[in-house]
């Protein structure tokens, strides 16, 4: 039944009245852990992970639970972005994954230049001393982002 509402919710605010285009005009806007009790587009209460998509066609917006994303919208990677999150907030000179990588530059949050450094050097087991203090820069200034959203 939650699966009904999910879909009828994003149809209803996307520019498409079938469930395969429509899905597919919303992207990941922002994400954050919920401090109140929230209510997923499915009606499922309380979600603790909130993603925020937006339609790209026609700006509107949407609050859904992350485990709605990943069951139904398999072409957002916000689980991926959240568990990065959580790696990183226990420590900071956690690497960030790929996604959440490319979601900072899209926001903005990244500039070119750090972008191309953290794809670079995300993967290494021992970063040198500077690749390390650039890592925290650039994670701090993504978690700031995330949590600010």
């Amino acid at each position: 039944m939650s699966e009904y509402i999910l879909t009828q919710s994003i149809i209803e605010k996307s520019e498409s009245n079938t469930w395969g285009p429509a899905k597919n005009e919303w992207e990941l806007d922002s994400i954050f852990d919920s401090d109140e009790q929230e209510t997923c587009a499915c009606g499922h209460f309380p979600i603790k992970e909130v993603c925020v998509l937006r339609n790209i066609q026609n700006q509107n917006s949407l609050n859904v639970g992350n485990c709605c994303v990943k069951k139904f919208m398999k072409n957002i990677d916000s689980d991926k972005i959240f568990r990065a999150k959580k790696k990183v907030m226990e420590d900071i000179t956690n690497a960030f994954n790929e996604a959440t990588i490319m979601f900072a530059h899209k926001k903005g949050w990244l500039n070119d230049w750090e972008k191309k450094f953290y794809l670079d050097t995300w993967r290494k087991r021992k970063p040198t001393e500077n690749q390390l203090k650039k890592r925290v820069i650039v994670n701090r200034k993504i978690l700031t982002n995330l949590n600010t959203e």
